[in-house]
């Protein structure tokens, strides 16, 4: 399983560190993306001075207390209070209706990791949760989370404390304006977004990771033909083609390493214990849809429009099973055309320092019957595609890869030069891809999105992720013949619509 992935992991590896053991620092952000789900707001300000005493709990007053471990200001006209190390604020008497979604509306001078203590049917249950740093100019966050458990229809009955521990390197000033508890109804697993020419669909499983996208446009059929598994435009006519599907997803969805997703790699330095993955030690590995015993990572919030899908999650650690990172991936993609634009948001809560390694800006795994890479490795930008370079004899998987630049920051898979039906992929500031395939054979038995052969990228960065630091970037995905595809981007380039300025800034300190 993720394959592709642990090639590209061995070489990030032995860039960072050939055992547990090296780091190094670098690495932030002016955000150039649209913002995420709305997470901050005004809040309006009580006549009365607080006392210390209460807290908003749906919009009435619940009786709370602190212990010793919080300086609470009396006289605030919200609830505010000053935590050295860390603190437990306590429900004298315990919210009792059924919830399975929280909202914290807070604002806190340092990062904070918090935990909730619940009920349900007389057992106790904590889980954990983790709150951004915001300045006394900053409005308040409007942090929102699904319990653990929601995807398997967990819920809780009653709310007993909140604790919140300071990770910052000064006393943290807090301010609670209120607590919102609700009951959220169960959903589908995927979660989709359409128009006239693609679908696109996040795993809410898998994180929010992106595991489908069809285009519709035209008529895109899957068939065997002539030994192989091929796709392309009304290939259902091909004399001697049998059927497969005519609803072709041309996301490689596979197990968890694989989708369109986040995945990012740190330290393998004490304290952090270092995992494992394919007889070897294996570094911090935050990744969105998963980790390599097949555990997937928690959905913590989404928002599906008529414009947009929004994700939050909290990813699972690669080289571990069944082990949470402190650390949040958001991500909202939007679609117009025949192109799907993604921004992304990673925010690491570990306090780790991260060595300088290669980032997958993002991974993408799509279906096999696209095999063949076309890139622009001249000297000229945006030549005409009958220039570009055209690749369908990659290994991979035999222990060879290879990098790929491209000199206008976009790749795309097609199903041969001829028919030039694809993906494309552009990621402005990155100039160089790994890539490869696995079992480019044709031999599939089920739907191409489903089998194990698959066509992988990945656009590299050096970065050292900087906890507590948000890293933002964004990326186009689009859909047709590789002309239309090269248009797509074109016209995104002219307008600078992505210049993922944020990432040259990452890590680097104001002058």
């Amino acid at each position: 399983m993720k394959k592709a992935l642990t090639l590209f992991m061995l070489v990030s590896l032995l860039l960072c560190t050939a055992a547990c053991g090296t780091t190094s620092s670098d690495a932030t952000a002016t955000p150039d993306a649209p913002s995420q789900s709305p997470d901050a707001t005004a809040t309006p300000v009580p006549e009365t001075p607080w006392e210390g005493k209460t807290i908003t709990l749906n919009g009435a007053e619940a009786e709370v207390s602190f212990d010793s471990g919080a300086q609470t200001d009396n006289s605030a006209h919200i609830p505010a209070f000053t935590v050295e190390t860390e603190t437990v604020m306590t429900l004298a008497s315990a919210y009792s209706e059924n919830f399975n979604y929280y909202t914290l509306q807070i604002k806190s001078s340092q990062p904070l990791w918090g935990v909730v203590s619940y009920t349900n049917n007389g057992k106790s249950y904590e889980e954990e949760f983790f709150i951004e740093s915001r300045t006394a100019e900053e409005d308040f966050q409007l942090f929102n989370s699904y319990i653990d458990g929601f995807m398997d229809g967990a819920q809780g009955s009653a709310v007993t404390a909140f604790k919140l521990i300071n990770k910052g390197k000064e006393a943290a000033s807090v301010q609670l304006s209120q607590i919102k508890l609700a009951q959220k109804e169960a959903v589908e697993d995927r979660v989709t977004l359409q128009n006239d020419y693609i679908k696109i669909g996040a795993s809410l499983t898998f994180g929010g990771g992106l595991d489908y996208m069809e285009y519709l446009k035209e008529q895109v059929d899957a068939v065997r033909y002539n030994g192989r598994v091929e796709v392309g435009i009304d290939y259902a006519k091909l004399e001697g083609a049998e059927l497969i599907t005519s609803n072709v997803n041309l996301f490689n969805n596979y197990d968890p390493g694989r989708l369109v997703q986040q995945s990012y790699y740190g330290t393998s330095n004490p304290p952090y214990e270092c995992g494992e993955f394919m007889g070897r030690k294996w570094n911090y590995n935050p990744v969105q849809g998963g980790d390599r015993g097949g555990y997937h990572s928690k959905i913590v919030d989404f928002e599906v429009t008529e414009n947009h899908i929004y994700v939050k999650c909290r990813p699972m650690d690669w080289g571990k099973e069944n082990s949470p990172t402190p650390s949040y991936m958001e991500a909202t993609y939007t679609i117009d055309g025949r192109t799907m634009r993604v921004d992304n948001r990673f925010v690491d809560f570990s306090g780790y320092t991260h060595p300088t390694t290669n980032q997958e800006l993002p991974a993408l795994y799509v279906i096999e019957p696209l095999y063949t890479l076309v890139y622009n490795d001249s000297r000229t930008s945006w030549v005409d595609t009958s220039e570009m370079t055209y690749r369908d004899d990659l290994p991979f998987w035999d222990g060879t890869w290879e990098n790929f630049r491209s000199r206008d920051s976009w790749w795309a898979w097609i199903n041969g030069k001829d028919n030039g039906f694809g993906i494309g992929l552009y990621v402005p500031t990155a100039t160089t891809v790994i890539g490869g395939m696995f079992s480019h054979d044709g031999t599939i038995k089920d739907t191409p999105d489903k089998a194990s052969p698959t066509s992988y990228i990945a656009p590299l960065r050096q970065i050292a992720l900087v906890s507590y630091l948000p890293l933002q970037y964004s990326y186009a995905v689009s859909v047709g013949n590789i002309n239309e595809i090269r248009e797509s981007f074109k016209a995104l380039d002219d307008t600078k619509a992505i210049d993922n300025s944020s990432l040259k800034n990452y890590g680097r300190k104001k002058k």
